[in-house]
């Protein structure tokens, strides 16, 4: 009977996971709808009783750096970064997601590598409900759906190692602890493993299918220290903030030609359609702080706003909808950043819809006096960096839709 408690706990959590839309299985189901409900969260309470992590020691590191490989419609590998964003800092744990920035080719749902609560040396991997997150909140009490990732003390698999179901254990090596799971009921079964280093935080990754199906492995290179502000500025150093297919998009990017200047560290580029000119959103590297949006070419800058960098943060807006669960449920990444001048009003967009499996990019101008609407389209393949940087950047004014 408890075998049979347990086998049905953990095929719950898996179906709740974030399974791709790539392989279409009976164990590859959407990711929860409330998937949105905690990546919005930005909050959290910095009280003089803050709990202090055994496994991420240093509360500046928000972003680590991996050596990633990638198994989808295209096998590649390339360096990239897994972010942390805190989602409530408690007295006695700590609640967190961890996720990937955009990969093209990725689904989006698979980009979450999940939400924990850390209280202790144990680490829960959770559901993300909205209940789940005021039960911890409110009582400390961990969800009945949680799924224990990591803790000292080792946890055999319940089943024998040819036995057909759910699998789950953790391995307990020194200051490293390893968890995990894998379904062996059909021969593409989803597989899910974490190692966790005391005072380092996630060392190693891996989840996919059986056969090396729609997988994603990453082991830690080094942990950076960053704060909220120098995350949207990632991009630059990142490669995978750019949203490329393979190493040769990224090294024919890095030729193009943005307007930032050597003071500037690149947000956001792509080159026009049917034209020899590049639309560039830049940051400034040094005081004083400023965001800025030009147009032109690098010889000739024909609009540069504002003109007046002082407090430039505040003439711009970000606005982004964020929709996981694949092709199957239309899952889409749409990002805006907004600006006026002149009588009109500029909107520069990153639209990303898992259906087409395709990110299109550009600018739309509308006139304030007369609300007439035209479009510039940008070259999807020109791309460089991501407004997406800006979810972490509390300078600048967020709506989500």
């Amino acid at each position: 009977m408890k075998r049979l408690l347990l086998l049905i706990l953990i095929t719950y959590v898996i179906l709740v996971s974030g399974c791709g839309e790539i392989i279409k299985q009976d164990d590859a189901n959407d990711q929860n709808n409330d998937y949105n409900s905690l990546t919005t969260t930005k909050n959290y309470d910095n009280g003089s009783n803050e709990y202090e992590s055994v496994y991420f020691q240093d509360d500046d590191i928000i972003s680590m750096k991996y050596k990633g490989q990638f198994i989808f419609q295209d096998v590649y590998e390339k360096e990239v970064r897994i972010n942390m964003e805190i989602l409530e800092n408690l007295n006695e744990g700590r609640i967190y997601q961890l996720y990937l920035s955009p990969l093209q080719g990725v689904p989006v749902e698979r980009l979450s590598i999940g939400y924990f609560y850390e209280s202790g040396d144990t680490i829960y991997k959770i559901n993300p409900t909205e209940a789940n997150l005021n039960m911890i909140k409110s009582s400390g009490n961990i969800p009945e759906d949680s799924v224990i990732v990591c803790q000292n003390a080792e946890i055999q698999d319940t089943l024998g190692e040819d036995e057909r179901g759910w699998h789950q254990y953790i391995e307990v090596n020194g200051d490293e602890i390893e968890y995990h799971s894998y379904n062996n009921l059909v021969e593409t079964g989803y597989y899910e493993s974490f190692t966790w280093k005391k005072g380092v935080g996630l060392v190693f990754y891996q989840t996919g299918y059986g056969a090396e199906r729609a997988s994603i492995r990453l082991k830690l290179i080094s942990n950076v220290k960053t704060n909220q502000t120098d995350t949207a500025n990632q991009a630059i150093n990142n490669p995978n903030k750019t949203l490329s297919l393979s190493p040769e998009t990224d090294s024919k990017n890095e030729d193009r030609e943005n307007l930032c200047t050597d003071n500037e560290e690149l947000l956001f580029s792509f080159m026009l359609a049917n034209s020899p000119k590049t639309l560039s959103v830049c940051i400034s590297k040094t005081q004083p702080d400023y965001i800025v949006y030009r147009l032109g070419k690098k010889d000739k800058v024909e609009l540069e706003f504002p003109e007046n960098k002082a407090n430039s943060w505040s003439e711009f807006s970000y606005s982004y909808y964020l929709r996981g669960g694949g092709a199957g449920n239309e899952g889409m990444d749409l990002n805006y950043l907004t600006f006026e001048n002149g009588g009109y009003e500029y909107q520069i967009y990153q639209e990303y819809t898992a259906k087409d499996n395709m990110t299109n990019v550009g600018i739309r101008i509308t006139e304030k006096a007369t609300n007439e609407e035209s479009e510039i389209k940008g070259l999807s393949n020109s791309i460089e960096g991501s407004l997406i940087n800006l979810r972490d950047n509390k300078k600048i004014k967020t709506e989500i839709l």
